[in-house]
């Protein structure tokens, strides 16, 4: 029997950065990566957010309740990139609606693995400013401590996507979304954790 990964997130985990998502998303390839014993299943969806005051929260979406259902073996969580942008984020909101989400997850019967993933550096590109009304200092020094707490609380395996990105601009193809280089990168750190 094969072994299920659910990847939860926003257009990064979409794959909204390469021109063939169903290829060239981390999930895709990560799929590859593990070969026929794993079976992927991408749930993300661009512009989505953890926080539920947020302009697209995830929990709403019918995504989120197909994810759910399917009872996966392990989930890949990164929610984050999109609850920094300017009008969305909420520092006191952002943790604790992050932790309620993750324990849909992990309270499902079949008791799943959870890795959480804090998410990629934002890089500014012309004009030193960085796209979409994202804030990088709120990923680097809110969101990514607020993963790193609720994984520690739950003693969840924890991708730092920040840490293996903040180098390379050269994996992004607007700043903040990953090329293929940069999806086989991700996929690569995830694969050391399965």
């Amino acid at each position: 029997m094969k072994e299920t990964i659910a990847c939860i997130g926003d257009s990064i985990t979409f794959g909204s950065g390469v021109l063939s998502p169903k290829k060239n998303s981390y999930p895709a390839i990560l799929g590859r990566l593990l070969g026929e014993r794993y079976e992927i299943f991408n749930y993300g969806l661009p512009g989505r957010t953890a926080l539920r005051s947020g302009d697209q929260p995830y929990v709403e979406e019918r995504e989120y309740r197909k994810s759910l259902e399917r009872k996966a073996s392990t989930y890949i969580i990164m929610l984050g990139t999109n609850d920094s942008k300017t009008f969305n984020w909420k520092e006191d909101e952002y943790p604790k609606d992050l932790e309620e989400l993750v324990r849909t997850y992990k309270d499902l019967p079949n008791v799943p693995k959870i890795l959480l993933m804090k998410p990629p550096k934002a890089f500014p590109v012309l004009g030193g400013i960085i796209r979409y009304d994202i804030q990088d200092s709120i990923i680097r020094h809110e969101i990514c401590e607020d993963v790193g707490t609720i994984a520690t609380k739950y003693n969840f395996d924890v991708v730092d996507l920040y840490h293996l990105t903040k180098d390379h601009p050269e994996w992004f193809v607007d700043g903040v979304h990953p090329n293929k280089e940069g999806n086989q990168a991700i996929a690569q750190r995830i694969k050391t954790f399965l």
